[in-house]
């Protein structure tokens, strides 16, 4: 799968493509962050179709504010909005998150951990590339402007 990371205004992810056959990772290079028209930033999880999706989409502007609920199938992520408030988006719609920290993808836990106890995201996502064996590849990221 993936880890996408978010703490103190960067945000983090992996580059990896998991084939979802016993956590193999394929050596393509997969873009999982990109940064909106806005200013915010989007990190997403799961089928590199829908990821890429969701990314395309929210560069372009194409996600207004009520418009984040609209993601494909087979994709969770997050938004970033310049104010460093995190919205959930994914298939169950978009929430709220409270705090300041926020990763999804399978090596969630081990960059949430990692950011709680004083890593920064992009760090944390790289501890997740030694921890979890879908994540993986270089790490990618991008700071709010």
């Amino acid at each position: 799968m993936t880890t996408v990371a978010y703490k103190d205004g960067i945000i983090a992810a992996d580059t990896a493509l998991g084939t979802g056959k016993g956590g193999c990772i394929a050596t393509v290079h997969v873009r999982k962050i990109g940064r909106a028209p806005c200013g915010g930033l989007v990190g997403c999880s799961g089928q590199a179709d829908s990821v890429a999706a969701v990314v395309r989409r929210v560069e372009e502007g194409g996600f207004g504010a009520a418009g984040l609920a609209e993601v494909p199938p087979a994709a969770d992520g997050f938004f970033v909005s310049r104010g460093g408030a995190i919205t959930i988006i994914g298939e169950q719609g978009c929430y709220p998150v409270r705090g300041a920290v926020y990763a999804c993808g399978s090596g969630e836990i081990a960059a949430l951990a990692a950011m709680m106890a004083g890593a920064s995201a992009e760090e944390a996502v790289r501890i997740a590339i030694q921890l979890d064996h879908a994540t993986g590849g270089e790490v990618e990221t991008l700071e709010i402007r």
